[in-house]
């Protein structure tokens, strides 16, 4: 007895949880209408948002720019400088002879 009643609730929150995820056709609708409200409403806050940045001058992105390009090459150089170091180290201890 206390089976069948456990049996029933479980198939009665089966049916509910399938209720939930079907709409009903004018609940797709009003999910449709809502969505796209929300979407214009996002693009209006994030216009909102574009027109408070401070955008840099032309000068000072070239600045940045060029700062950021010469400290690329300069780790580049480091970079390969320490791997050459490295593999010599590693190929004087492993062809080392006794």
């Amino acid at each position: 007895m206390i089976k069948d009643v456990l049996l029933d609730k479980e198939k009665n929150r089966e049916k509910s949880t399938v209720r939930q995820f079907i709409p009903s056709p004018r609940e797709g609708v009003d999910v449709m209408e809502s969505t796209q409200k929300t979407k214009k409403s996002w693009f209006k806050g994030l216009k909102a948002e574009f027109k408070k940045v401070v955008w840099p001058d032309r000068p000072s992105i070239i600045k940045r720019t060029a700062v950021v390009i010469v400290v690329a090459v300069l780790l580049g150089v480091l970079i390969t400088m320490v791997d050459g170091v490295i593999q010599r180290v590693l190929d004087f201890i492993l062809y080392l002879e006794f």
